[in-house]
């Protein structure tokens, strides 16, 4: 018989596409055993998503919009989860229908918001676009396997 949480392990390896649910479940168990380290990244995703709705909030006022800060800390936030929702590429025009349907009633007229909508997105782009340098500062994990495998082949070839 299976005791303690070990039967899950023991489901999840019986389910079609099991291995990726299991790496996901020992991600949560890992999670659940570190609790400084998973309240430090959940309080980290905080200050970051603050700052993301305070750069967002600050170039709704640079468009002219007014300086609603509470409704943007808000709103914003319900604008990019419809966003997210997977209706379109991207949530194209999803994001901007949310955000017309939220605050051009109350902050300023529709051309504005959806100009807010496009700074939102060319600033998502901004923060991103450091983590394009990461696979350029380190070797790529294609040429890695193919050193591995050449010293690998030159092994076996001097052995016999």
């Amino acid at each position: 018989m299976v005791t303690g949480w070990r039967w899950v392990t023991v489901l999840l390896g019986r389910l079609p596409l099991g291995n990726h649910l299991q790496g996901l479940y020992e991600a949560v168990s890992a999670g659940r055993r570190g609790w400084p380290i998973l309240l430090a990244s959940v309080a980290l995703t905080v200050i970051l998503q603050a700052g993301a709705m305070a750069s967002f909030s600050v170039a709704a006022v640079a468009l002219g919009l007014q300086p609603a800060w509470q409704q943007y800390f808000v709103c914003l936030p319900v604008a990019l989860v419809i966003a997210a929702i997977p209706i379109v590429p991207m949530g194209a025009g999803t994001l901007e229908a949310a955000m017309i349907f939220l605050l051009a009633e109350h902050v300023g007229s529709v051309s504005q918001v959806v100009g807010l909508a496009f700074a939102m997105r060319i600033i998502g782009l901004v923060w991103a676009l450091p983590g394009g340098v990461v696979p350029l500062l380190r070797p790529s994990t294609a040429a890695r396997s193919e050193r591995t495998e050449d010293a690998s082949l030159s092994g076996t070839s001097n052995e016999q």
